[in-house]
């Protein structure tokens, strides 16, 4: 057995699960029989973690669920994706259930290689997410292009979701079609920039209660004069 430990930094004291999507047929590995398989028909899809470390007095902690590799995967080289949500409820549900972090990982005979970078979510994450091209953040294509505000003010610990745009406009916006995701800071920074791929993408930012969802319509292109940010309208 080859079980490996998945970890993420995320707000301490919640209820985190992961779910791995197979990328090409969109199925979830379920966990009752070893296979993958539509999510309505999945017995066990839903991978608990536990909480292990708590990050001093920042609000974070480590969160990790042990995932025997073998089972999930035992053949030649594949990207899986692994999806980490915020258990909101008292059953996990992956259409609304908010990210808590991602992972992509090609798993080889049951042994794991990286493909993208864990989100983590803590204050002093730096660092990027993807493996695009586009260093996209607050400030792409102009200073604080990308800040979400309420009233002139940044709208703090907002989740963002970037999704492609032809997806986010006919409704195609639960975790299997989200292409990145980070956080708002406090100044209206992103906890994380993400490396996008030049293309059309909808940006969508929202905090439960406070603020959003609003979504914006990016242009993200080699050519700097091509790269525009526009609102999408609510309705949509």
């Amino acid at each position: 057995m080859a079980t490996e430990d998945f970890t993420l930094v995320q707000l301490r004291d919640k209820t985190i699960y992961y779910l791995i999507h197979d990328l090409e047929d969109e199925t979830v590995w379920d966990q009752s029989d070893n296979v993958f398989k539509d999510i309505t028909i999945a017995v066990d899809p839903y991978i608990p973690t536990t909480q292990k470390t708590i990050l001093g007095a920042s609000g974070y902690a480590t969160y990790t669920a042990p995932i025997n590799l073998t089972s999930v995967h035992n053949g030649a080289l594949k990207s899986f994706y692994f999806a980490a949500h915020f258990r909101d409820g008292a059953a996990p549900d992956e259409d609304t259930d908010r990210p808590a972090g991602y992972l992509t990982v090609e798993i080889e005979k049951g042994v794991s290689r990286f493909s993208e970078q864990q989100l983590d979510g803590s204050p002093s994450g730096g660092g990027c997410i993807g493996i695009g091209s586009e260093h996209v953040d607050q400030d792409y294509g102009g200073s604080d292009n990308l800040s979400y505000c309420l009233s002139g003010v940044p709208v703090d610990n907002a989740d963002i979701l970037i999704y492609l745009y032809n997806d986010y406009i006919i409704g195609n916006r639960s975790q299997k079609y989200v292409k990145a995701v980070s956080k708002a800071t406090v100044t209206g920074a992103w906890v994380q920039a993400v490396m996008l791929d030049p293309a059309v993408y909808a940006v969508q930012f929202n905090k439960q209660g406070v603020a959003g969802p609003d979504a914006w319509r990016l242009v993200v292109s080699l050519d700097s004069n091509l790269i525009d940010v526009s609102l999408i309208p609510r309705e949509l």
